[in-house]
């Protein structure tokens, strides 16, 4: 009788000694999602950290030492990640492929692609990630796929949770309107909700022109703006000029420096509400 019980307790043990791949993922809000299917089974690597942006991310010597050790490598594409295509002999999964994308917006010529990468800040498109992720580990990993579709439940049932709780944070500060300096943030706005103004460029690494900065000046005028957010100190420094105007608040959109693992997407995501908010607090005459 002892021998049937600890077989059966046998079967649903994952069977870590099976799995003999190698997961990486290319940026730290993937990474966690990753984690979390997996946890229990595999801790994937990260290969782009402390980064505040990837549009122009040039690999370093560590980030190859990790692909090359890499089986399956998990991004989002190879417009966002331009090393991609670079890679040979590893399984790629593209996850832009599974979730609808927005277009860029207010860009008629920076380049031929012109949809909006920046997929994770968006709830929705965070559950049809994790579903992709799972049925990637999955077809490779068969004999852990109990494990998987249980990580897969829970993390989607936390996702729920987490749009409720932002919903909850940003509810009395929809209607109040912001500008960004990167156009990187419509997925969160518009799951949101929330009332986006405008925005400097597409990118972060784009120079404005004197007319683009006269204009977004006088869309922060006219529309009594308060907020301005933007992704790194170095960016606020460069738009040091609108402070005069608006309060400059930096949003960590990829959430490298302060959080990591299979919980890092969900403290992202409610510290970007969360930034949001005060900055409204601050600015808004008790309005809130």
């Amino acid at each position: 009788m002892h021998h049937i019980f600890f077989f059966i307790i046998a079967l649903l043990l994952p069977v870590t000694g099976y799995t003999t791949h190698k997961i990486t993922a290319t940026i730290n809000p993937i990474h966690s999602l990753v984690s979390a299917v997996s946890y229990g089974i595999t801790k994937p690597a990260l290969l782009i950290q402390n980064a505040t942006q990837i549009h122009n991310y040039i690999l370093k010597p560590s980030d190859i030492l990790k692909i090359n050790s890499s089986d399956i490598i998990f991004y989002i594409d190879d417009k966002l990640e331009h090393f991609i295509p670079k890679i040979k002999n590893k399984i790629l999964i593209k996850l832009s492929s599974c979730v609808p994308l927005l277009p860029v917006r207010n860009v008629p010529h920076v380049s031929n692609y012109n949809k909006d990468l920046h997929i994770w800040l968006s709830p929705s498109n965070a559950k049809k990630i994790v579903k992709r992720i799972c049925d990637v580990l999955t077809e490779y990993d068969p004999q852990n796929a109990f494990t998987y579709a249980n990580n897969t439940s829970i993390v989607l049932s936390k996702i729920d949770q987490l749009s409720h709780n932002i919903n909850n944070i940003l509810r009395n500060v929809k209607d109040l309107p912001y500008v960004t300096t990167h156009d990187a943030y419509q997925y969160f706005e518009k799951y949101f909700e929330l009332n986006f103004a405008g925005s400097l460029s597409p990118s972060d690494s784009t120079n404005i022109s004197a007319k683009t900065l006269s204009n977004i000046t006088k869309t922060i005028i006219k529309h009594n703006i308060k907020c301005i957010f933007t992704e790194s100190q170095t960016s606020k420094n460069k738009y040091k000029i609108l402070s005069k105007h608006a309060s400059i608040q930096i949003l960590d959109l990829l959430g490298n420096n302060k959080y990591q693992g299979k919980d890092a997407y969900f403290k992202m995501m409610h510290n970007l509400a969360i930034t949001f908010k005060q900055c409204f607090l601050k600015n808004s005459n008790n309005r809130i």
